[in-house]
């Protein structure tokens, strides 16, 4: 294919350091997904969104909403051999998808291989052997989005010279989270609320239930948006969450959260199990990609009659299914509604061998080492930042055989491995819960004092 990206213009004079054109081939993907062309006069290679390895690309210079430069494809001269069509009429201009328009077993392989060329560059070793678990669909596959008011738009700022992208028309939501988004929008129109709300937090579940939290600026927009005649419909629960003006300068994270309509808890169904997620507790972002999960902890674990640690449990969504099978699950996670939540999910499922508990990781660790309990495995739930040395320098005194360890970062994972005195890694996996993104989940089989591959340092 040879010809200009759909949707794309030349940048305003206003918008590029310079109107001259260039014209390039892509050297590689970066982290993000986006290609990663040379300029003259620029010492680093500069993101060129929506383009793929060895394409030769006509472009400006051009700066983005934080002033930082980047390539403003103008044409593609020689597309990829693998490039395909992106099946959205918005794929120019979003950044949330960049490899939608790359044949989907071919963006795959390269995001496998990223990702282990990525985990060995952090580990300082090479990455162990491992496959892809699975994948989610390429489409319908957020069950939750975060929508901010683009002038009128619930969606989500475009790359320069490209119009805010619409969640309303996202292929990646599934058609429920769409359907919810536009008739909520609509509703707050017609409210006269619309442009009082900066930020729209939404989630629906497979039982036809939906949950938004509306954002607003201060506390006069929350009372206008709490004091109109917003339509209830039935299923829907909204809240207003207002983040002060201080708050926001100082980049605090304190935000006063208030039931609007509905009820603050979802219900969403997983395999057999009924479970029930209160604010703030959230439901999985890509509901497709948990049994594949399961299917993975279950064989790193093997918690058949074991005594299994989970830290960062949730409302049960794992726990539960794994605790049918050992003789004992303790779950651990720092939100409260979270713990309530999973307890009372368990006793709706006849779960008795379960228990949760409130905290912080590293501080539920040093509790249970004070006391006489121990376990045969424990499942980690990673985070987008590591846990660090204070939970992977004492984990190993629980003495467990098996560490299963899911990350939705590469990055995070291998730095929290070369904490971990005493484990090897036998298998590396990989889940691709975002199809069309450059992201990966990284999931880590780790066995005590056995012979692999990769022996974490001591």
């Amino acid at each position: 294919m040879i010809g200009t990206p759909p949707g794309s213009r030349p940048t305003d004079a206003s918008e590029a350091p310079s109107a001259r054109s260039f014209t390039a081939r892509v050297l590689r993907l970066g982290r993000r997904g986006h290609g990663l062309v040379l300029a003259p006069d620029f010492p680093r290679p500069l993101p060129a969104p929506a383009t793929l390895p060895d394409e030769l690309i006509e472009f400006q210079v051009a700066l983005d909403a934080r002033e930082r430069p980047f390539a403003h494809v103008l044409r593609v001269l020689e597309s990829h051999p693998e490039r395909v069509p992106a099946d959205c009429e918005q794929a120019a201009g979003c950044p949330g998808c960049p490899l939608r328009h790359w044949a989907p077993s071919v963006a795959l392989t390269h995001k496998l291989a990223d990702a282990r060329a990525l985990f060995a560059r952090i580990y300082g070793a090479p990455a162990p052997p491992g496959a892809l678990r699975g994948a989610a669909p390429r489409d319908g596959f957020r069950g939750r989005l975060s929508a901010g008011n683009c002038g009128g738009i619930p969606g989500m700022r475009a790359h320069p010279g490209h119009p805010p992208v619409d969640l309303r028309r996202c292929p990646a939501q599934t058609p429920e989270v769409r359907a919810a988004l536009a008739v909520l929008w609509a509703d707050l129109a017609a409210a006269g609320v619309q442009s009082d709300v900066q930020r729209v937090l939404l989630t629906t579940t497979d039982t036809a239930e939906t949950r938004a939290i509306l954002t607003v600026d201060d506390a006069n927009a929350a009372a206008h948006v709490r004091s109109s005649a917003l339509v209830e419909r039935p299923g829907r629960s909204i809240f207003t969450s207002v983040l002060g003006q201080k708050a926001a300068r100082s980049r605090r994270a304190e935000e006063v959260t208030t039931l609007l309509q509905g009820c603050t808890a979802l219900t969403f169904r997983r395999g057999e199990d009924h479970l029930t997620a209160t604010l703030p507790a959230w439901t999985p972002q890509s509901p497709d990609s948990v049994p594949m999960l399961l299917e993975w902890a279950r064989e790193a674990l093997q918690p058949e009659g074991a005594s299994v640690l989970e830290l960062g449990c949730g409302v049960g969504t794992l726990s539960l299914p794994l605790a049918r099978s050992a003789a004992h699950l303790l779950g651990v996670d720092c939100v409260r509604p979270a713990i309530a939540d999973a307890q009372a999910n368990a006793t709706r499922a006849g779960v008795e061998n379960a228990a949760f508990r409130l905290g912080f990781a590293h501080h539920a660790v040093r509790r249970l080492l004070a006391g006489p309990q121990r376990f045969d495995a424990i499942l980690l739930h990673g985070m987008r930042q590591p846990f660090g040395e204070r939970l992977m320098g004492v984990l190993p005194a629980l003495g467990a055989a098996r560490i299963a360890y899911a990350a939705p970062l590469t990055s995070s994972l291998a730095d929290d491995l070369r904490a971990l005195p005493g484990y090897t890694i036998e298998r590396l996996d990989f889940l691709d819960q975002m199809p069309g993104t450059a992201h990966l989940m990284a999931l880590a089989s780790l066995r005590r004092g056995a012979a692999g591959a990769a022996i974490l340092r001591t």
